[in-house]
């Protein structure tokens, strides 16, 4: 069984990653053309990769902990060597679907749908909202939805969505 097989299905993965990665390509054209979202500012490179692997270092130290605690089922992970490129591939996609091009989307409707230049409360829900559709994703995957593992994984990728939606 292919690693893409639970999120793809009978989807050729060559063909969905493709297209989920023009998908995102294009919302990050929408983004920066529309709002003030940059991929990287210039002068805060370091600053921002320094952040991000902070904050990487703390969400993963959280897990590890809660692997400890509850004990993740051994078949949810992919090992090596295919995790390799599975994993920068998956968050890739994940990162695309779950937050660029809904984000765009919010966008657009503001602009173009409203006519009004949103402003930060609205910004605030709209993250909030878009932060909620990994983790019920996630939720709908989970073997056991109500397990302790399936709600730390919510509560998990939600507060990682909330973190990279409000960086960006």
């Amino acid at each position: 069984m292919s690693p893409f097989e639970p999120y793809f299905r009978d989807i050729d993965p060559v063909y969905a990653i493709a297209l989920v990665l023009l998908a995102g390509a294009a919302s990050l054209v929408v983004l920066h053309r529309f709002g003030p979202f940059f991929v990287i500012r210039k002068g805060q490179c370091a600053r921002g990769l320094a952040t991000a692997a902070l904050l990487a270092t703390v969400f993963a130290l959280v897990v590890v902990g809660a692997d400890l605690t509850f004990r993740f089922p051994a078949d949810i992970n992919v090992g090596l060597p295919q995790a390799l490129w599975f994993y920068p591939l998956m968050a890739t996609v994940a990162e695309s679907t779950f937050h660029l091009v809904p984000l765009a989307l919010l966008l657009v409707v503001a602009r173009v749908v409203a006519s009004q230049e949103p402003d930060v409360r609205w910004f605030q829900a709209g993250i909030f909202a878009i932060a909620l559709i990994e983790p019920a994703f996630q939720l709908r995957l989970a073997d056991e939805p109500g397990s302790a593992t399936g709600v730390f994984t919510a509560v998990q990728v939600f507060a990682i969505n909330i973190v990279q939606l409000t960086l960006f």
